[in-house]
């Protein structure tokens, strides 16, 4: 979780620097995005891990009523039908991490800044 207008800061080479970051376990980062006190999360797992429904979808849940947005890195929704017909208690194979935050602009930002670093 990044928080905070002096979260990014930057090095003496003109690198920028995440400052104030935060890592959380378990569903209370969904909580601290809904309530405004982060702007976002990265879920980022190893190579060939996918995440279980329950690590996700209540967080989901609680990010959406509150105006946030969470999808996979590529932007895509996560598809929640899929589960439990072919993946059982699984996040569909294409889900290759997980991004949220505040929502609108901001997230096609985030989308767009991790599709550039994936890239490189």
């Amino acid at each position: 979780l990044i928080h905070g207008p002096d979260s990014l800061t930057t090095d003496e080479n003109g690198i920028k620097d995440i400052k104030n970051s935060l890592r959380m376990d378990g569903q209370g980062k969904y909580g601290l995005l809904a309530r405004g006190d982060a702007e976002y999360f990265l879920r980022l797992p190893k190579e060939g891990y996918v995440d279980w429904v329950w690590d996700v979808a209540a967080g989901y849940l609680v990010l959406q009523e509150a105006g946030g947005t969470m999808t996979d890195v590529h932007g895509k929704s996560i598809d929640f039908s899929e589960i439990g017909i072919k993946r059982r208690a699984k996040l569909p194979d294409g889900v290759k991490g997980i991004l949220g935050s505040c929502g609108g602009v901001f997230h096609e930002a985030l989308v767009d800044t991790h599709r550039k670093v994936a890239q490189t």
